[in-house]
């Protein structure tokens, strides 16, 4: 089974959310995979984990000047992926979907008859509604509606998501939840933990959010945290200090870290050296994949209901449900005092609710899932071809 993923922006290496999802569910794939991407290079082509990682540069001088060179780019990629001959294709979907509309057709005029999937890491449209005009939100609503017609099959990241492609659209998507590599996470040892203490500077206890601020629910949870929250916990009595990673925040606080984008390979040991993770979103679709790495990790959290939609977290002892800022606060102040008076910064808990989101299990089976759509539309293409004849 070779497989091509599609995705228009850079999977690889994984920086923020989307990205992750989509490197991850090609690792975890079986089969031969390709990933087609864009990148800040041109012409690479690179094998990474068994992956063959093919980019395309798109100009990264601003987002009006990425959007031009990506309708130039669309049809080099169709063509590219036509030359792959794959059994299959998939979308991956975050926030390109008037792209993608116009890639698929390309595909088909490039003479690509292989099964396409898309795979919404959102409804693109909600998202859209919250913070665009309405001609973007308008021609979102058109662009999605279109590709889950026109797809040989769609996947939502939960049921919630699922249910709300099916009310606005009359067509009710498989499942495909966003996952975690729980094995990643669990080799940092305590030594490299504490040597990103060191490096990062962070004291004892320090609250962690991960999220890039121009994405509107991370900017709220971010807005949140230091303007309202943390300086409410710090004036309960807790010295909590807060690091945000991600990328660069408009922010400068004496108690605030803020080193921007972490390696990947480093992402394990900055994780455990924190001692709470936060998730104060409210607003967004989709899953949020922060809430299972730090899980993962091993992390207590303290997270708004909204943060933890769409995930089986049902009795997690480790996730604290908070539904406003002010209770936000209280609940962080007390996890925070907790950890400190436990007396071992980064200590871990156990989720054993993660086991149904492990990215080897979750790939499989989409793998199945779309083993069963190529012979599927490989059975309806023989049946027309012979009623032709």
């Amino acid at each position: 089974m070779r497989t091509a993923l599609i995705s228009l922006y850079r999977s690889y290496p994984a920086t923020f959310g989307a990205a992750s999802v989509s490197y991850n569910l090609a690792k975890f794939m079986p089969g031969e995979r390709y990933v087609l991407q864009l990148s800040d290079g041109e012409g690479e082509e690179k094998v990474v984990d068994d992956l063959t990682i093919i980019s395309f540069r798109a100009s990264q001088s601003s987002r009006a000047a990425k959007l031009l060179s990506l309708a130039r780019l669309l049809p080099r990629i169709a063509r590219r992926t036509r030359d792959l001959h794959p059994d299959a294709v998939v979308l991956e979907g975050a926030s390109w979907t008037v792209y993608y509309v116009a890639l698929l057709r390309l595909m088909r005029w490039a003479g690509l008859r292989t099964p396409v999937v898309y795979h919404g890491h959102n409804v693109e449209y909600l998202l859209r509604r919250e913070r665009s005009g309405r001609l973007v939100t308008g021609l979102t609503r058109w662009a999605e509606r279109a590709l889950l017609r026109s797809c040989d099959a769609a996947y939502a990241v939960s049921d919630i998501d699922a249910g709300r492609f099916c009310a606005l659209y009359g067509i009710r998507p498989g499942v495909l939840p966003n996952g975690v590599d729980a094995e990643r996470f669990a080799v940092a040892t305590a030594e490299e933990a504490t040597r990103a203490r060191t490096r990062y500077g962070l004291t004892y206890p320090t609250a962690l959010f991960m999220g890039g601020y121009p994405y509107l629910p991370n900017r709220e949870a971010i807005d949140a945290l230091v303007q309202d929250i943390v300086p409410r916990v710090r004036r309960s009595g807790v010295p909590l200090s807060l690091a945000v990673i991600g990328g660069e925040v408009p922010y400068t606080r004496s108690w605030l870290r803020n080193p921007g984008v972490i390696l990947d390979a480093e992402l394990p040991a900055f994780l455990k050296a924190c001692d709470v993770c936060v998730a104060p979103i409210f607003s967004g679709s989709g899953t949020r994949l922060k809430v299972l790495e730090y899980l993962a990790a091993g992390k207590p959290v303290v997270a708004t209901p909204k943060a933890v939609e769409g995930l089986c977290l049902a009795g997690a002892g480790s996730v604290t449900l908070a539904e406003n800022r002010a209770r936000f606060a209280r609940c962080l102040a007390q996890v925070a005092k907790r950890e400190s008076e436990v007396g071992v910064p980064g200590c871990e808990y156990r989720a054993p609710e993660l086991a149904r989101y492990g990215w080897r299990a979750l790939a499989a089976a989409f793998g199945d899932d779309i083993a069963r759509v190529t012979r599927r539309a490989n059975v309806q293409s023989s049946v027309l071809r012979e009623a032709a004849k």
